[in-house]
């Protein structure tokens, strides 16, 4: 227990009246910390770790200390105690002191009366000393209380949010956030085992690492999610050139076929393009998706987005040339068509003209109708018919007006 020093000083420099007041200050200041020890001692967090589960860590460290310090200017405030009790009843019990009894309360009292760990300490600076360190100690169990009401919960919290995010991660074939929620996983199981030994250094790695790491995470799901939703767009509308390319390239086939039987030596007339581009592995169309669609699959959202886009460049280009072809295998049938339509126009003049009936055009007309609509057409023929029919009808015409 400390000592008190035993000499005085020499001369007074109060008065009974202020070592009776400053004795009541004294009193009523211990008798208030000691209250907030009392207090401080009620709580469970208070001994849970002082009287509980050995703590370590984080924890440790921060209470180690303010105890510490608490135990040491303890044992001062007891010989405080002591010195105020005999204070009172040199100046307290209504008679007039002496003055050598006087002068040793208002040392006591006032000066560094009290030894403490080689310090000489006022009583009114032990008391400072031990606000600063019950409220040191106070922190430290309210940082503590605070993880049993908020970090504790979340903890909990996100043990139940990884499941369904872990859900979502495989649902996308997301690998890096699942083996991230994975991880996250295991360290909340761990931290919750940690958190009755130290709660502080606890809240801190949630604070510091699980929070930032779960949105880290939420953050990857939701790009996934947007990227999934992208992509499978861009794969229907894949699927949807793909089944184009393949009608329209049936067209084709059967255009150019078509022309073939109908038409006798057809000019300009393109062949189909190969189907391999289609089927062909590795680089057809379709293999090539199959590919595409695999990797989107597996959670591989940005190549299989940039895949994608290459593809169907290459399939507008596919089309393009097909469309290319179709337009030109066409032409003929086209010109079969139109010279039809100039056949049937000139009759119907001849015929309004009043020359329907007159056997060169006639002739001209049947043998150019005859090519015109036979399975096969000869464009050639059918077109010096048709331009003769004209020419005849207008020397007819000339022929007729003139007589008039």
């Amino acid at each position: 227990m400390p000592a008190r020093a035993s000499a005085s000083p020499d001369e007074v420099w109060r008065g009974e009246r202020d070592v009776r007041a400053h004795l009541q200050h004294l009193g009523v200041r211990a008798a208030g910390i000691e209250s907030d020890l009392v207090n401080l001692q009620r709580s469970l967090t208070y001994q849970l770790l002082f009287d509980g589960e050995r703590v370590s860590g984080v924890t440790l460290a921060r209470l180690e200390p303010v105890a510490r310090a608490v135990d040491e200017l303890w044992l001062g405030f007891g010989v405080l105690n002591e010195v105020l009790a005999e204070a009172a009843q040199v100046v307290g019990n209504g008679v007039r002191p002496d003055l050598d009894d006087l002068r040793m309360m208002e040392w006591q009292l006032f000066e560094e009366s009290l030894e403490l760990g080689g310090r000489h300490l006022t009583p009114e600076a032990l008391l400072d000393d031990l606000v600063q360190a019950l409220s040191a100690t106070a922190q430290v169990v309210e940082e503590v209380n605070d993880v049993w009401r908020h970090t504790v919960p979340g903890l909990a919290r996100c043990a139940e949010e990884v499941e369904p995010l872990l859900r979502q991660a495989h649902g996308i074939g997301a690998a890096v956030p699942a083996e991230h929620l994975r991880q996250l996983q295991a360290q909340v199981s761990w931290l919750r085992g940690q958190a009755p030994r130290d709660p502080i250094g606890v809240a801190e790695a949630f604070q510091r690492d699980v929070l930032p790491r779960f949105e880290l995470a939420r953050g990857q799901l939701r790009d996934g999610l947007r990227q999934q939703r992208e992509v499978l767009g861009e794969m229907d509308r894949a699927h949807a050139r793909l089944a184009e390319l393949r009608d329209m390239h049936a067209r084709v086939v059967e255009e150019a076929g078509s022309v073939w039987s109908k038409i006798v030596h057809p000019r300009g007339l393109m062949g189909p393009p190969d189907p391999a581009y289609l089927t062909e592995p590795p680089m057809g169309l379709e293999p090539w998706l199959a590919r595409l669609q695999t990797l989107c699959r597996s959670g591989s959202h940005r190549p299989a987005w940039r895949g994608l886009q290459s593809w169907l460049q290459a399939a507008d280009e596919a089309l393009a040339r097909e469309q290319e072809v179709l337009a030109a295998n066409r032409a003929p049938l086209q010109r079969r068509r139109e010279l039809r339509g100039l056949l049937s126009s000139l009759k119907a003049k001849a015929e309004a003209l009043g020359m329907g009936l007159d056997p060169d055009l006639a002739g001209i007309e049947g043998r150019a109708r005859a090519i015109l609509y036979m399975a096969q057409t000869d464009h050639d023929e059918a077109a010096l018919l048709v331009k003769e029919y004209g020419d005849r009808l207008r020397v007819v015409n000339s022929k007729e007006v003139s007589y008039r």
